[in-house]
């Protein structure tokens, strides 16, 4: 392909955070206020429900004090070099 040179390559690694880590970021005391969800009849039966700053979910599978889980690059990391003819 001829897109790997000799020296000056740069690799570039997205990494994202779990989202069990987010549940539990967003449940922290925060500077602003968190919003109020109102729901039609059905769900939650209709009552209003204090969500987070950025998540609403059902059910609290985690809370403000849960453990935050291993997240990013984990373990060691190990580049290859690909066959071309491959």
């Amino acid at each position: 392909m001829g897109v790997v040179k000799p020296q000056g390559n740069q690799l570039e690694i997205d990494v994202a955070n779990r989202w069990a880590n987010r549940l539990i970021g967003d449940q922290q005391p925060t500077q602003g206020d968190s919003r109020q969800v109102q729901w039609q009849d059905g769900l939650l039966g209709g009552t209003p429900h204090q969500a987070g700053p950025n998540t609403f979910i059902t059910f609290q599978y985690y809370n403000k004090d849960s453990e935050l889980l291993p997240s990013g690059l984990i373990g060691p990391v190990t580049l290859l070099r690909g066959d071309e003819d491959s």
